[in-house]
């Protein structure tokens, strides 16, 4: 094993990333109203590599908000899948957004493609909270409620490029299909900082 700690022969890692995320939610429609469904979340993992072929890795996702907003009419609706005789009305300028943190464990496989890049894929398990803030017109206070949470299942696959014996590059794919009646798909970069 190398002298130097701070190096590809260490076990232990952590990695910071930001993700691009597009959350799918039970919207059925929107009527004078802006669904917008796509925004930015974080990623922040601590790992431990197990073996040349089997890591572990505790993490943390902030994943980005769904948001529904009035076109300022006043008269904004929206209709869920789960209910969709029930119209749910925005009040003029008001909105919606749904926000979603995550806890998560994976074991991960990995294959050494290269001298500089790995590909790994693994499957977890999640446990979330998602809120729904319905902010009133005129930046009037907002109310949390329908707060959710529970556990899911989720996949990633990625690939790592070794900038050098400390840090890396990664990019990866990941899919949780069940949040609060929401589906996730991410693409998260993030650089990896090994001890």
């Amino acid at each position: 094993m190398n002298s130097n700690s701070n190096s590809m022969d260490s076990s232990y890692y952590m990695s910071l990333g930001m993700s691009f995320d597009e959350l799918d939610g039970d919207i059925l429609s929107v009527t004078n109203a802006t669904l917008d469904e796509d925004d930015e979340g974080v990623s922040i993992k601590f790992g431990m590599d197990y073996s040349n072929l089997l890591s572990f890795e505790l993490g943390y996702r902030q994943y980005g908000n769904l948001t529904i907003s009035d076109n300022g009419a006043g008269n904004g609706v929206w209709v869920t899948e789960n209910s969709p005789g029930d119209n749910k009305t925005l009040t003029a300028g008001g909105s919606v957004i749904v926000d979603v943190v995550a806890y998560t464990f994976m074991p991960k496989f990995n294959y050494n493609y290269s001298s500089n890049l790995d590909i790994y894929a693994g499957v977890g398990l999640m446990y979330f909270r998602t809120r729904s803030d319905i902010h009133a017109a005129f930046g009037a206070a907002g109310i949390s409620t329908e707060a959710v949470r529970d556990f899911e299942p989720y996949y990633e696959i990625g690939a790592e490029y070794k900038l050098n014996n400390t840090y890396s590059a990664t990019l990866s794919y990941e899919n949780v299909d069940d949040i609060d009646a929401m589906r996730i798909e991410s693409f998260v970069a993030s650089i990896k900082y090994r001890f």
